[in-house]
């Protein structure tokens, strides 16, 4: 287990980072135990996020309330050292309402931007007939989802500074807020988050990875991305 993960800004430890920001918790428990805990319902993702931490803790299936949810894994590691690094950058115990964006190093936002939308992202891509109209009107949309708005208003500050993005559009739905973005910036950012033609950077959630791609080449109208 490489308890120095979180210690010195690196592509794949920006990528875990944002994953964890989205998808994971730092436990202290009532005995001083100290624990970060990542829940997904992608086995594999889980399976790599352990190979990067270098850890070999077991995944465990989580027990599902409903019948017809999709089973759900946990891989849970614990380190008191790991959980203050942690910590110092920003994550604590409870930390969804309370999050905020770390101070990332330019060179690393597209693999945290990457990890926290393999979490808490997701796209949607298709086609609407218009009214009166007879060419169908495409649809490319990409969310990212959070407790904490500030969060997600940091967030949007840096996509546009770094990506070039625009303002998108940030609501607050009760307990949590949603950014989003629309056409133009959805191309953009994925460019951004996943690079050129040569190649997609790794690591990165597959579905996720391929409806991206699949959304995308749907307006460039089959452009190689």
């Amino acid at each position: 287990m490489n308890v120095d993960f979180f210690r010195r800004w690196t592509p794949d430890m920006a990528y875990v980072l944002g994953y964890f920001a989205a998808d994971g918790c730092a436990v202290r428990n009532q005995r001083g135990s100290h624990y970060l805990r990542f829940d997904s319902v992608d086995r594999r993702h889980l399976e790599t996020v352990r190979e990067l931490l270098g850890s070999r803790h077991a995944i465990s299936l989580k027990a599902c309330s409903q019948p017809t949810w999709q089973p759900c894994y946990q891989l849970q590691i614990g380190s008191r050292r790991i959980f203050l690094d942690l910590e110092r950058l920003g994550f604590s115990c409870r930390k969804e309402r309370r999050m905020r964006l770390p101070a990332i190093p330019r060179a690393f936002l597209a693999d945290f931007v990457r990890g926290y939308f393999d979490g808490d992202g997701c796209v949607s891509h298709g086609s609407y007939r218009r009214l009166r109209r007879p060419s169908q009107a495409k649809v490319l949309l990409v969310r990212f989802t959070s407790a904490s708005a500030k969060f997600l208003a940091a967030l949007r500050r840096a996509l546009a500074d770094q990506a070039g993005l625009g303002s998108g559009s940030l609501v607050q739905y009760g307990t949590y807020a949603c950014l989003s973005y629309g056409i133009q910036d959805s191309v953009r950012l994925f460019r951004f988050m996943y690079g050129g033609p040569e190649g997609p950077r790794q690591p990165y959630l597959d579905r996720k990875y391929v409806a991206y791609r699949t959304g995308v080449q749907s307006i460039l109208q089959g452009v190689v991305v």
